[in-house]
Order: structure tokens, then C-alpha cells, then sequence
């Protein structure tokens, strides 16, 4: 059994315990989570996100980097209205589209983290820019 099978394991349980309704997240105001890397917990975790969205101010997602359609979803599952301050997320890809992405989906966040394996060539360009507003 390799780390990804006990990964789809915990993936798994997660879900099926949200569907059980053994978790109630309603009023979560903290939450650091570590992102499944198979689809069924991916769904847990937006699940988790859309449950406490109203509540939400400070996330950490850790140890999987994101493709720019799942941050898409994580941001979706968290709300316009949300009460979001702090994001921590591993992203795949740096990007404009990506940027303008974080800047439309939480505005009011005092603190964006993002843990970045790659960087467009188009942000490159602006890399000075970038570096004087973080």
C-alpha cells in the first residue's frame, strides 16, 4: 500500500462521514486542511467549504498543488460574500488569469499565500510589480 491508497482512504472516509452528516462545520472560522489528491476528496473538501462559508476567515490548503480549474473551485465553494482573510494554497501555475482570479474571488482577504511551482512567462514580465506588492 503506497501513500496515494491511504491518502484514497482517508479521501473516502472523509466524504462518506460528511454524507453521514457527521461533521458540522457551520461555524468553522478556521480550518487547515490537506487537499486530497483523488476526486472523491477534492469533493470533501469543497463540501467542507461551502458548508462553512459564511463563517470561514482564515484558510490553509496544503500539499497538493492546484491546477487553475480546481483553485477555481475551491474559490467557488468558499462564496462571493465570504468572510475570507487569510488563503494559504499550492498552485500549479502562476499566471495573470490566475491573479485576476484571486483579486475577483476574495477581495477582502488581508493575506494571500501562495506556495507556486511554476510562473508564466506573463507574470515574469511584471515580476517588479509583483515583488513591490507583497
Amino acid at each position: 500500500m503506497g501513500p496515494g491508497d491511504a491518502s484514497r482512504r482517508l479521501a473516502s472516509w472523509f466524504r462518506e462521514s460528511q454524507n453521514k452528516g457527521a461533521f458540522d462545520f457551520t461555524r468553522l472560522k478556521r480550518l487547515q486542511m490537506y487537499a486530497f489528491d483523488s476526486d472523491e476528496g477534492m469533493q470533501a473538501l469543497l463540501n467542507c467549504l461551502r458548508e462553512s462559508q459564511k463563517t470561514l476567515e482564515h484558510v490553509v490548503i496544503r500539499d497538493y498543488y492546484m491546477s487553475y480549474d480546481k483553485v477555481e473551485g475551491v474559490l467557488n465553494a468558499l462564496g462571493d460574500d465570504s468572510p475570507l482573510r487569510v488563503l494559504r494554497i499550492n498552485i500549479e501555475n502562476l499566471n495573470l488569469e490566475i491573479m485576476e482570479l484571486f483579486a475577483k474571488k476574495v477581495p477582502h482577504a488581508h493575506r494571500l499565500r501562495l506556495f507556486v511551482k511554476s510562473v508564466d512567462a506573463s507574470v515574469s514580465l511584471f515580476s517588479s510589480a509583483f515583488k513591490r506588492c507583497f
